[in-house]
């Protein structure tokens, strides 16, 4: 019997080809956390600003951090050496699996490390950024500590759209904000950078920031993880949002229309799931006219009101004119279709309209509406005149209810318009034509389930509007 000798140089050979392919398959799942993963390493190692920017040929992230040590630029340099010995490319894989915290093995494909005074840079070969890869970074760079900068322009920090923001309940640590999202969204840091989000059901609709650190340990923290262990503070994030919501009841007034509509949905949201349901019926946040004057009454003020009057109280919409309308002596509750119907569905009370006056309005009245009317037409003819073809802008009242779940889900910034054809730019705002098929299709999923809007926003605006990461998350959840 022939007894032949044990290769282990081939053996090392064969593991790097194996290396190559199980790295092959286990490229990022999408192009910008490349990006956000050498943010990370920057912000791991105290850097104070970063710069990322996108050439032609590569994208290129600086940072003022410390330096990388020398085994780490030398493993990445031997990767990419094919002149480099078999063994010596084996070993320098393993040690960029073993760098905490980085993808290291994922990026030595293309990644080039130098340190030039002072500043370390990382050269990524043969890459681009889209523009929604690059409205995803920006999202996921929110929170970081490092100042960073994409192409000269510093990214924004915080919530956007928020009108209350908070802490975070112990033990977790980050922050919540109202009004920067339409759902429980949950962004999950490391190192401050968001590495994955989770929508959080039957919670009302808040925003927030969590660091992974204060969910997982260290060496277990991946996205799966932080995922799993997020669910488990579902409840208390929740209801620090239904305390948030209340303690921001006070400055109602104070608010655009915007966050009003806002905080008297996260309201609602929360008597309906049953947070802080008794402190949310007595709470001063619903609209109304008593004796003509604007006032801000309860939904145990409403419920009342209704059971002495045969179940029902009197509505009328925001965008009506009081001086047009016959208005009764008992409250008027300002509020538009929507907020009706949930009023509705959530104290069992009807809303009757109010008549319009039968006698011309006053002189006042008339001017007003005539000066309403013409700034409504100087900037729908501001419009036309950028964008010609966008069409006429529909009201909240023209829409159906289907419509209105459409626009409610893609967020702000989109509007329904008259006419057919494609989505259209008019100025800063999206038109959607009514009369479009992928409109009316739209419409009617999201309707049915508001997780299409990520699909719904792809067929519509064609790459041409930048979406969250989040909806991309919650349609792959779905």
């Amino acid at each position: 019997m022939t007894v032949r000798s044990l290769d282990v140089a081939g053996l090392l050979r064969i593991d790097y080809a194996a290396e190559r392919r199980k790295l092959a398959e286990a490229a990022f799942d999408t192009p910008w956390r490349e990006v956000a993963e050498l943010v990370r390493r920057a912000a791991r190692n105290g850097a104070g600003r970063v710069a990322i920017r996108c050439r032609a040929e590569a994208v290129v992230v600086a940072d003022d951090g410390a330096p990388p040590d020398v085994a780490l630029i030398a493993a990445f340099a031997a990767c990419r050496d094919d002149r480099s010995d078999g063994a010596l490319r084996h070993l320098a894989l393993v040690r960029l699996e073993a760098e905490p915290g980085l993808e290291a093995a994922s990026l030595w494909p293309r990644a080039v490390f130098e340190r030039v005074g002072g500043e370390t840079r990382v050269r990524l070969e043969e890459y681009r950024l889209d523009p929604p890869s690059r409205a995803a970074l920006v999202d996921a760079l929110r929170f970081c500590s490092p100042a960073v900068t994409l192409d000269g322009t510093s990214v924004p920090r915080g919530f956007e759209g928020a009108f209350a923001e908070a802490v975070a309940p112990e033990p977790l640590r980050g922050a919540l904000a109202l009004g920067a999202a339409s759902h429980g969204d949950v962004a999950l840091l490391l190192d401050g950078v968001a590495v994955a989000y989770v929508s959080l059901p039957d919670t009302p609709p808040f925003a927030a920031w969590i660091d992974g650190a204060s969910l997982v340990e260290a060496q277990g923290a991946s996205p799966a993880r932080l995922r799993e262990a997020v669910a488990g503070h579902a409840r208390s994030l929740a209801c620090s949002a239904a305390d948030l919501a209340l303690a921001t009841v006070e400055r109602l007034p104070s608010l655009d229309a915007r966050s009003r509509s806002g905080l008297i949905g996260a309201l609602l949201a929360c008597a309906r799931l049953g947070l802080r349901r008794s402190d949310v019926l007595r709470a001063p946040f619903v609209p109304a006219l008593v004796a003509g004057r604007r006032e801000q009454r309860s939904l145990l003020d409403l419920g009342q009101e209704a059971s002495a009057n045969d179940g029902s109280v009197s509505a009328l919409d925001p965008t009506r004119d009081p001086d047009e309308a016959l208005l009764p002596a008992a409250p008027v509750y300002l509020l538009d279709g929507e907020t009706r119907a949930r009023i509705a569905a959530l104290l069992g009370v009807r809303f009757r309209p109010v008549p319009t006056l039968a006698a011309p309005p006053s002189l006042g009245a008339r001017w007003r509406r005539t000066l309403a009317g013409a700034r409504a037409g100087l900037r729908e003819g501001l419009l036309r005149l950028r964008s010609p073809r966008a069409g006429r802008r529909l009201g909240d009242h023209e829409l159906t209810p289907a419509e209105r779940d459409l626009v409610g889900a893609l967020g702000s910034g989109v509007a329904l318009s008259d006419g057919n054809g494609t989505a259209r730019r008019a100025g800063a705002e999206w038109r959607l034509p009514r009369g479009g098929e992928l409109v009316r299709r739209a419409a009617l999923a999201v309707a049915g389930d508001p997780r299409w809007r990520y699909v719904a926003s792809l067929a519509l605006f064609r790459a041409g509007r930048a979406l969250p990461a989040a909806w991309a998350e919650e349609w792959r959840r779905s």
